[in-house]
């Protein structure tokens, strides 16, 4: 019980907090991650003194899950495009550059950002790779 009031009221005080930040379409999907922990800890609750309704509850666990994953990637989406354009606006020319032109090719305009860096190393070294040292 106290889990749960507890996760219920730290996600009352992280709205609360989103609440006070100007408006914008990110604001809103952070507002929907905030499902995720809300839905385990009620559902959780509610196994631990009525066992029968645990294949639901993990229903709703599992519904509540798909929906964070899909929120994050939507706002990965968002900041991987905003940064991607305005890359895309600083490289321009003065004058030349236009968001609209970037927003209709958003798929591409990433693509070139990501190319830009060009190759990463992205795993070093593999794990416990340090304990196979020659």
């Amino acid at each position: 019980t106290c889990a749960m009031i507890t996760t219920l009221v730290m996600c009352i005080l992280h709205s609360r907090a989103l609440d006070r930040r100007p408006i914008c379409m990110l604001r809103s999907y952070y507002h929907g991650m905030l499902v995720f922990p809300m839905v385990w800890a009620i559902c959780c609750w509610f196994s631990l003194f009525c066992p029968l309704v645990a294949p639901l509850s993990e229903l709703f666990m599992g519904q509540s899950e798909a929906y964070a994953i899909y929120i994050f990637l939507v706002i990965l989406y968002m900041l991987v495009s905003i940064e991607a354009c305005k890359t895309k606006l600083e490289q321009s020319e003065p004058g030349q550059g236009s968001l609209r032109s970037e927003v209709i090719n958003m798929g591409q305009t990433i693509m070139e950002a990501v190319h830009d860096y060009g190759p990463q190393k992205y795993f070093a070294v593999p794990p416990f790779g340090c304990c196979f040292k020659p």
